[in-house]
């Protein structure tokens, strides 16, 4: 199995702060997925984004069997608000969740979807996301809970790396360290022996993605990985 990287930098899983970035949202990667349309997603001549964009067009996603959704850490940097469980459209963090969730499971019957919750971050001005929070007045771990509550709503298993042991909160960083990628890995290859909300007590690091599993040979490495479409968001980490 291998991984096919479709990172979008900076992205979130519903409407953005930033308009320009709507169209690699989640929701908006969940629309083009359903409808096969992908006019919405252009090249920019920025090299991530661009082969994030050829890969993702590439997909034949009716034969994908896993897709792993990780969001969060952006919606809480760019104060994206988090809504409610019943919440179904692109405004809200949970909406946004839920409205993919369904949509992808209508386009790819057959895959097994599952969550997976950022790494603990700092806040967008370099602050502790414990203790400060963003400008709605939440903290990272409500964008946690709210991922979590979500993954039971839907009745999906969701990876909870944010409370995943393995780095120290002052030096993670914002790329994943190798006992999470291992972690990830592991999850992904079989998150059936996980709980619904799998979650040892400690803080792991931070990063956000949406992936779906075909079997494959892997070459680059992430032998324990399905192969993974990632429309993610993400600040330079990659697993």
């Amino acid at each position: 199995m291998f991984a096919i990287n479709g990172a979008f930098p900076g992205s979130c899983a519903g409407q953005h702060k930033l308009p320009p970035l709507n169209p690699v949202s989640l929701y908006a990667i969940a629309d083009a997925i359903s409808s096969g349309d992908w006019s919405a997603q252009q090249r920019t001549g920025e090299p991530v984004h661009d082969s994030s964009v050829t890969n993702l067009r590439a997909t034949n996603f009716p034969s994908v069997s896993h897709i792993a959704l990780e969001y969060g850490a952006n919606d809480f940097r760019y104060d994206r608000p988090i809504g409610s469980d019943d919440d179904v459209g692109s405004e809200t963090f949970k909406g946004a969740l839920n409205h993919s969730i369904r949509l992808l499971r209508k386009s790819c019957p057959t895959a097994r979807i599952f969550l997976i919750t950022p790494w603990w971050l700092p806040t967008q001005d370099d602050r502790d996301s414990d203790v400060h929070p963003n400008k709605l007045g939440y903290f990272l771990r409500d964008y946690i809970g709210a991922m979590l509550r979500v993954a039971e709503i839907n009745r999906v298993p969701c990876l909870d790396l944010f409370n995943l042991g393995g780095s120290a909160k002052p030096t993670i960083g914002l790329s994943p360290t190798t006992g999470c990628t291992r972690t990830i890995g592991a999850f992904c290859s079989g998150p059936s022996r996980y709980p619904h909300s799998f979650r040892p007590a400690s803080s792991g690091g931070a990063s956000g993605r949406c992936s779906a599993q075909v079997s494959s040979p892997s070459s680059d490495g992430h032998k324990d990985c399905p192969q993974s479409v990632r429309p993610y968001s993400t600040f330079g980490g990659t697993w």
